[in-house]
């Protein structure tokens, strides 16, 4: 009986620990994340944590719809990252955060000569402005945010 009692104790407290300390996933699989984004081009901007603990990472990209290139002459989408991601992390959700705010936009943007909206998938393309993606865990939740940046940013 006295194991018994001990060994739930032991859970207990254990449990409670893991509860307090969130799982890091980017964490996890930061090695995989920031290979992908080097094949892409893009580089770590900043690594910066919610209230909660968990991580947030934001990548700097940028892409050129003239050149149909970013200004390290790859031509990939942002919708590759995302597929390479999930299948690191299977049991995550995804959310398309602005998802909602960026439709509104692009309805809009065929007047504009400055943006293109692709065809036959959601998103859009920007000549003059780059973007930087903010990825941010919550529990098993990604947010995939896009924070445009107006003008060229100098190569690294």
């Amino acid at each position: 009986m006295k194991k018994i009692i001990l060994t739930a104790l032991l859970m207990f407290v254990l449990n409670l620990c893991y509860s307090q300390s969130p799982p890091n996933l980017l964490g996890k699989e930061a090695k995989a994340i920031d290979s992908i984004m080097k094949s892409m081009g893009a580089h770590l901007k900043e690594k910066t944590y919610t209230s909660n603990g968990y991580p947030i990472l934001t990548y700097e990209f940028d892409y050129s719809l003239q050149k149909q290139k970013n200004s390290f002459g790859s031509a990939v989408y942002i919708a590759f990252f995302v597929m390479a991601i999930e299948k690191k992390c299977s049991t995550c959700t995804y959310i398309y955060g602005n998802k909602v705010e960026l439709n509104s936009i692009v309805d809009q943007m065929d007047e504009d000569v400055n943006y293109t909206k692709k065809k036959d998938s959601f998103g859009w393309e920007n000549n003059h402005y780059n973007f930087d993606m903010n990825i941010k865990q919550e529990e098993s939740l990604f947010s995939l945010d896009y924070v445009w940046v107006k003008g060229v940013r100098a190569k690294k």
